[in-house]
C-alpha cells in the first residue's frame, strides 16, 4: 500500500510537470477511438443488419420444396424465436374473363417479420404501412395487375376454385425475391385460404418459406442445429446468401471499420512506446537515486509500472467518456439517415477501451521499464553512465503478442488480425532494412555535394545519430503509410459502391417479352427517352453432365448441393463480351465461331471444378446439346443487372425459342408511362426494384458517412504519433541548442537548421510510406477487401512532398521552444 501511494505521489508530479503529456494524450487518443469506433460500429452494425434483414423479411429464412418435417419445425419451436411461413407458387388467376400468370403468396399471421408491407386504395399511388395481412376470402394485388386484369378494388379474382374479393393495391413488400427472371405480378392471400384454391397439386411448383427472428446468438444456434438436419431440396437464407450485393458491401464496410480501429489502436501503441521511452530516459538520474538509497531493481519496476496503470485507469475514464460523446455527436451526424430507435450501446466499448489502454501501456512500456530498472547506482555521481541494453526484441514481441491478442478480441477475426499484424511486422522489417541503407547512401552523398551549409548541417546531425534517426523514420513513415492506407481504401470502397449503383441504375426489368414484340417495345421507350439496356434473349435449361459425367457425380460432394444443380438456369447468347463482365481465362469467340462453345461465370466453375477445355452437356426443353467450355468470365453481381452464368455463342441457341429481357431506368413521378406500357404490352412482365435500390441505397450511405467520421479518428491517432516521434527529440535538440546561441549562433540560423532537418526527415518518411502502401495495399486488397490492385502513381509524388511539408510543419510547432531557450538552461541543467 505504501508503494501504491508513492507510485501516485510520483504519478501526480510528473503529471504537473508536464511528463507525461505524450503518454496521456496517445492514452486517451487510444481509449477514445476504440470506444467511439466500437460504439459506433456496434450500432450501426445492428441498424445496418436489422435494415438489410428487412429486403429477407426475416433473420433467418428455411426454403424448402415441400413442407418442412416436424423435427425441423420442433428445433425452431424450442428456442425463444418468432415465426411466419409463406408458401409462394405461380399460378393462373382469373377476373372478368381476363387471364393472368401470377406470383401467388400465401402468408401468415405476423408476416413479415422483419420489414413491412404498404397497402393503398390507389393503382400507382401511395401507400401506407400495416401490420396486417389479408383476411380469410380476400387478396391484395399489385399494381400492374389491375391494368393486366382489369379489374378494380371491390371486384372479385378467381384462383382455382376459390373466389376472392380484392381488397387492397400492394404497395410493396421489403422481402420481395430478387430472382428477376421468374418474378411474375404479386397476388398475396391468407395462408388460411390456400387450401379452398385447390391449386397445389402432386408436381406443382411450390416453394414453403419459414421465417424466423429473434436475437443474433439464438439465430446463430437455430442455424447450427438445422445445418445438419437438411435435405436436398432445403436452404437455409439469410443476407449473405440471399442478397450478395448488399452483403458483399456491408463486410467489406465491416472490415474497413474494424480495420480503421486497429490502426488507431495500432498508432497509440506506437505513440506510448515513444513516449515511454522519453520518459524513461528523463527518469534515469531520479532511479539512480533510488538505487543509490537501497531500492531493489524489482522495486524500481514496480513502481513504475503502479505509476502508467493508475495512469490508465485515470485516462480511461476521461477516454471512455469523450469517446461516448464523440459517439454521439457522429449519431447526430447521420442523423435522419438513422432511424428513428437504435440499439442501445452495450457495455463492450467500456470493456474494450480499458483493455486496450491497458494492453497498449503495458505491452508497449515494458521494454522501456525494463531498461529503466537497470539503471547503475553509480550514475549520481558520473552521469555518462547508461543502462546496459537489454534483448528489447524480444520484449518487443511480447508487446506485438499483446496487439495481437487485443486485435483478435476487438475483432473477433483471426485472418483480419493476423493479416493486419503481419502487413505491419513485414512492412516495418522490410522498410527498416531498406530505410538504413537508403539514409547512409543519401546523407553521405550529400556530405560530399558542394550543399548549402544548412543542408549540410542537419545531414551531419541526422548521420550523428543514424540509430535514433532509423526508428524515428520508421515511426513517421509508418504513420503516414497507414494514413494515406485508410484513405485510399475509403476512396476505394466508396467508388466500388458508386459504380455499382450509380445515378440511373436500372429500376425496372421487362420480361417474358416475345421475339415480335421486342422492335415495338424498343420504340416505346426510345420515344419516352427512357435509358435501357441491351437485349438479352433468355432461354431455360439445366446442365446434366460434366466430361461425360452426370454432374452431381462429377463434382464434389460440397457442391452437390449447389443452387445452380437443383433447378434450371438462365441462358443467353451473345457475340460480344458483355460490358459488365472481364474474362479471366480463355478467348471470347468470334462471330464466326465454328465449333460449340460456351463461358462460364467463375465463380460457379471455381465451386464445380470446372476448367477451360471441359465438356458440359446441356438439356433444354429435352433437347441435349455439348459444348466446350472456352472462356471462363468474372461476373458483378453486386450490380442490379442481369447477370448469366452460362453464356452461348449465338448459334448454339439459335434454334430455340427464346423470350427476352431488358432493363431501363424510369425517373421517379413517371408512372403513367408504366401504365401506358403494361396497357399497351399485357403479356410483359414488369418488374419494379425501385424500392429495394432505394433501400440499399440508403444503407450504403450510412456505411459511407461512418467511414468518413472513423476516418478522421486514425488521423487524429496518427497526429498524436507525428507529435510523440518528433517530441522524443526535443530534450536533447533542446541542449544542443542551448550550446549553439551560448557559442553565438543566431536564432533564425538554429530555426531553419531545425526546418530543414525535420523535412529531411520528412521526405525520407513519405518515401518510406509510399513503398508501405504498395506492399499492404495489394496484400490488403488481394486477401481482405477483393478489391482490384494498381500502382498509385499520384502517391509517389504526393506523400514525400505531404511529409516534408507535414513532419516539417509539426516539427518546427513542437520544438520551437528551442530557438528561444536560453543559455542559463543549461548550467542550471533546467530541461
Amino acid at each position: 500500500m505504501k508503494r501504491l501511494l508513492l507510485s501516485i505521489r510520483l504519478l501526480m508530479r510528473d503529471i504537473r510537470s508536464g511528463e507525461l503529456n505524450v503518454i496521456i494524450a496517445a492514452l486517451l487518443v487510444a481509449i477514445a477511438t476504440v470506444v467511439a469506433i466500437n460504439s459506433i460500429t456496434e450500432r450501426l452494425e445492428k441498424v445496418m443488419s436489422r435494415q438489410a434483414t428487412e429486403l429477407l423479411g426475416a433473420d433467418l429464412v428455411l426454403r424448402s420444396a415441400y413442407p418442412a418435417q416436424n423435427s425441423l419445425l420442433a428445433e425452431a419451436k424450442s428456442l425463444p424465436l418468432k415465426q411466419a411461413e409463406t408458401v409462394t407458387f405461380p399460378s393462373v388467376v382469373v377476373a372478368n374473363n381476363n387471364f393472368q400468370l401470377a406470383a401467388i403468396k400465401a402468408v401468415s399471421e405476423g408476416y413479415p417479420l422483419r420489414g413491412e408491407l404498404r397497402i393503398g386504395q390507389q393503382v400507382y399511388g401511395p401507400g401506407q404501412k400495416t401490420q396486417a395481412v389479408p383476411a380469410e376470402g380476400e387478396v391484395w394485388l399489385e399494381p400492374r395487375l389491375f391494368g393486366l386484369l382489369n379489374i378494380k378494388l371491390g371486384e372479385t379474382l378467381t384462383i382455382g376454385d376459390a373466389n376472392f374479393k380484392v381488397t387492397q393495391v400492394l404497395t410493396y413488400e421489403s422481402d420481395r425475391s430478387g430472382d428477376f427472371y421468374t418474378l411474375s405480378p404479386r397476388v398475396l392471400l391468407n395462408l388460411k385460404s390456400l387450401p379452398a384454391t385447390k391449386v397445389i397439386q402432386p408436381g406443382s411448383r411450390v416453394a414453403y418459406f419459414y421465417l424466423f427472428s429473434g436475437l443474433p446468438e439464438t439465430i446463430e444456434q437455430l442455424k447450427t442445429r438445422l445445418t445438419s438436419k437438411l435435405q436436398p431440396s432445403q436452404r437455409l437464407l439469410d443476407v449473405k446468401a440471399n442478397r450478395p450485393a448488399l452483403s458483399n458491401a456491408l463486410e467489406r464496410a465491416e472490415r474497413y471499420l474494424r480495420l480503421a480501429g486497429l490502426i488507431a489502436l495500432a498508432l497509440a501503441g506506437v505513440a506510448i512506446a515513444v513516449g515511454v521511452q522519453r520518459y524513461a530516459q528523463r527518469h534515469y538520474d531520479a532511479v539512480a537515486i533510488m538505487r543509490a538509497v537501497g531500492y531493489t531493481q524489482a522495486a524500481v519496476l514496480q513502481l513504475h509500472m503502479l505509476q502508467l496503470v493508475c495512469l490508465v485507469c485515470g485516462t480511461w475514464l476521461i477516454g471512455s467518456i469523450l469517446g461516448l460523446a464523440i459517439h454521439h455527436g457522429v449519431i447526430l451526424i447521420l442523423g435522419e439517415l438513422l432511424p428513428p430507435s437504435l440499439p442501445p450501446v452495450g457495455w463492450q466499448p467500456w470493456g474494450i477501451g480499458l483493455l486496450a489502454g491497458l494492453g497498449v501501456m503495458l505491452g508497449f512500456a515494458l521494454p522501456s521499464l525494463l531498461q529503466l530498472k537497470q539503471v547503475p547506482p553509480l550514475r549520481v555521481l558520473r552521469r555518462d553512465l547508461l543502462p546496459p541494453s537489454i534483448r528489447s526484441q524480444l520484449w518487443y514481441g511480447v508487446a506485438v503478442l499483446t496487439l495481437g491478442l487485443l486485435m483478435w478480441w476487438i475483432t473477433q477475426d483471426w485472418v483480419l488480425a493476423i493479416v493486419i499484424l503481419v502487413a505491419m511486422l513485414g512492412s516495418g522489417l522490410i522498410l527498416s532494412m531498406v530505410l538504413l541503407a537508403l539514409i547512409r547512401l543519401l546523407l553521405k552523398r550529400l556530405q560530399r555535394e558542394k550543399l548549402p551549409l544548412l543542408l549540410r548541417f542537419a545531414s551531419r546531425r541526422l548521420l550523428r545519430h543514424l540509430r535514433f534517426v532509423v526508428g524515428q523514420v520508421l515511426a513517421l513513415g509508418l504513420t503516414l503509410m497507414v494514413m494515406a492506407l485508410i484513405f485510399l481504401l475509403r476512396t476505394d470502397l466508396l467508388s466500388d459502391w458508386q459504380k455499382q449503383l450509380p445515378v440511373e441504375t436500372p429500376n425496372y426489368f421487362a420480361m417474358n417479352i416475345m421475339s415480335d414484340q421486342v422492335p415495338e417495345l424498343l420504340q416505346q421507350l426510345t420515344q419516352g427517352n427512357v435509358s435501357r439496356s441491351a437485349v438479352y434473349p433468355i432461354i431455360r435449361g439445366r446442365l446434366q453432365e460434366l466430361n461425360q459425367v452426370p454432374i452431381k457425380q462429377a463434382v464434389t460432394k460440397e457442391a452437390q448441393d449447389n443452387n445452380a444443380l437443383r433447378r434450371e438456369l438462365n441462358f443467353t447468347w451473345s457475340d460480344e463480351l458483355p460490358a459488365d463482365n472481364k474474362l479471366v481465362a480463355g478467348q471470347w469467340w468470334t462471330k464466326e465461331v465454328s465449333s460449340e462453345e460456351v463461358s462460364i461465370e467463375s465463380q460457379l466453375a471455381k465451386k464445380l471444378g470446372i476448367k477451360l477445355g471441359d465438356q458440359l452437356l446441356f438439356n433444354i426443353t429435352g433437347q441435349t446439346f455439348t459444348v466446350k467450355v472456352t472462356s471462363i468470365r468474372e461476373v458483378n453481381w453486386e450490380s442490379f443487372k442481369p447477370n448469366f452464368y452460362f453464356i452461348f455463342p449465338k448459334k448454339v441457341l439459335d434454334e430455340y425459342a427464346a423470350t427476352n429481357l431488358l432493363s431501363f431506368y424510369l425517373p421517379p413521378g413517371q408512372e403513367h408511362f408504366i401504365i401506358d406500357l403494361i396497357k399497351q404490352f399485357p403479356s410483359v412482365t414488369l418488374l419494379d426494384i425501385d424500392l429495394v435500390i432505394r433501400q440499399v441505397r440508403q444503407i450504403l450511405t450510412q456505411v459511407t458517412l461512418a467511414i468518413e467520421c472513423v476516418l478522421g479518428f486514425v488521423l487524429a491517432a496518427a497526429l498524436a504519433v507525428l507529435a510523440a516521434a518528433i517530441a522524443s527529440s526535443r530534450d536533447e535538440r533542446l541542449q544542443e541548442a542551448v550550446i549553439l546561441r551560448a557559442l553565438g549562433a543566431e536564432t533564425a540560423r538554429i530555426r531553419r537548421t531545425i526546418i530543414t532537418e525535420f523535412a529531411l526527415l520528412g521526405a525520407l518518411a513519405g518515401t518510406l510510406a509510399v513503398v508501405g502502401l504498395e506492399l499492404t495495399t495489394w496484400f490488403l486488397y488481394e486477401q481482405v477487401f477483393n478489391l482490384d490492385f494498381s500502382f498509385h502513381l499520384l502517391y509517389w509524388f504526393v506523400l514525400p512532398i505531404s511529409g516534408t511539408c507535414l513532419i516539417g510543419a509539426i516539427g518546427w510547432l513542437t520544438t520551437r521552444q528551442v530557438t528561444t531557450a536560453s543559455p542559463m538552461k543549461l548550467l542550471t541543467n533546467s530541461p
